[in-house]
């Protein structure tokens, strides 16, 4: 394993926790959006809005769809999870998927038409909802053709870039700490963490092996895993136990009449 690979690795369970606080306390910040009668800062700088009560409405979408997204992506990232209760997992992360594809990304599309900074600002947040949009969809359909390296992969660009909210807030709050100029600050703090986070994946995360053997189509097996045993989910799942170079024993005995076959030729 790679030394960088090995430090992320080591420093997981630490990131897992700093996310999962950082998750709470956004979402402790935004209980004042749906107090009809409360003032929040974040509202009143928006103001005036050319339709307000949609604006809020869809800040409400958004809020409330970044609250199960994040803490749910880290549970669908825990090993121990998916080792454990492979159904919650496939369930979770199907609500998981419907409520970042169906409110957390069009909400964030909307609300960064109105984004402080202006164009720049719009175009950070829309990469960084594309990036969530392509990524649950092609690891959703990694996940059905039972990719499931390439699965893992999509998916930690998602976690990723739902990670960037917290990282991007620290850092605001570092800029405002060394009294940085506001704007600049607001800019470095969307952007840095978006691509970062992006570049971080693709350098750091384990990259998927194609096996030589034909992954089983869909329809074949029990959710994408061998349709002879559960066993072989060990085989086709890298957080299952890796993608072993032997395949089980079973596939052996399937593929022994052709190996049979190429020793009689051989010996004719």
């Amino acid at each position: 394993m790679p030394r960088i690979e090995r430090q992320l690795a080591a420093s997981r369970p630490w990131v897992f926790a700093i996310l999962a606080l950082g998750s709470a306390a956004i979402t402790a910040g935004s209980l004042a959006y749906f107090d009809a009668g409360a003032a929040a800062p974040f509202v009143v700088e928006k103001l005036p809005l050319p339709h307000e009560q949609l604006w809020l409405l869809w800040l409400r979408v958004h809020v409330a769809a970044a609250a199960f997204a994040l803490p749910a992506c880290l549970v669908l990232a825990s090993h121990t999870v998916l080792r454990r209760a492979p159904r919650v997992h496939r369930w979770l992360g199907r609500v998981a998927g419907a409520v970042m594809l169906l409110a957390l990304a069009p909400s964030g599309f909307y609300l960064s038409l109105f984004a402080k900074g202006g164009l720049p600002s719009t175009l950070g947040f829309v990469l960084s909802g594309a990036i969530v949009v392509v990524a649950t969809v092609e690891g959703v359909r990694a996940a059905r053709a039972g990719r499931f390296a390439d699965h893992r992969l999509w998916m930690l660009h998602v976690l990723a870039q739902l990670s960037v909210a917290v990282t991007s807030r620290a850092m605001l709050f570092a800029f405002d700490a060394a009294d940085v100029n506001a704007d600049v600050a607001y800019l470095v703090s969307l952007w840095l963490p978006v691509v970062a986070s992006a570049v971080l994946v693709e350098m750091a995360a384990p990259r998927p092996r194609r096996r030589t053997q034909s992954t089983p189509a869909k329809g074949e097996g029990v959710d994408g895993f061998c349709p002879v045993s559960r066993d072989c989910a060990t085989h086709l799942h890298p957080d299952l136990g890796g993608i072993h170079e032997a395949p089980p024993r079973h596939h052996q005995l399937v593929d022994a009449p052709a190996q049979l076959g190429d020793v009689a030729r051989v010996a004719s």
